[in-house]
């Protein structure tokens, strides 16, 4: 009785073991999947990093040349993550007037970029050549 009992008990512990490992195994290659794309949607090399804050350099650059009022809008919209209303209520405008300055900023800051593309564009192909 006693031999019979152990033999059940080493049996299934052996049995939760494998369980275990096998368990252990799923989670590590779920782990190992999501690091694959965790580097896989970061930047590849230290030019796309230094691109990347080239990039961030030249927007801020561009949104400091922005009129006062209207840098000071798109600010609170864009980096303090205030709503149209709670840019109205805090500076004593209308909604409207935000809305409408945002939409100029924005299309400012597109004009800049593509500007900045272009020029670039033609001092790649210069120096191509």
């Amino acid at each position: 009785m006693l031999q019979e009992s152990l033999k059940a008990y080493l049996f299934q512990a052996a049995r939760y073991k494998i369980i275990d490992i096998y368990r252990k195994n799923a989670n590590y290659r779920k782990y190992l999947q999501q690091l694959i794309e965790h580097f896989d949607t970061q930047p590849h090399s230290v030019i796309d990093i230094i691109d990347n804050k080239s990039r961030a350099q030249d927007l801020l650059e561009a949104i400091n040349h922005l009129p006062d009022r209207m840098k000071q809008i798109f600010m609170l919209s864009r980096f303090d993550h205030l709503s149209i209303e709670q840019i109205s209520l805090h500076l004593g405008l209308s909604q409207q007037t935000v809305k409408n300055q945002i939409s100029e900023a924005l299309k400012i800051l597109r004009r800049f970029y593509v500007g900045l593309k272009t020029i670039l564009l033609v001092l790649t192909i210069s120096f191509s050549l």
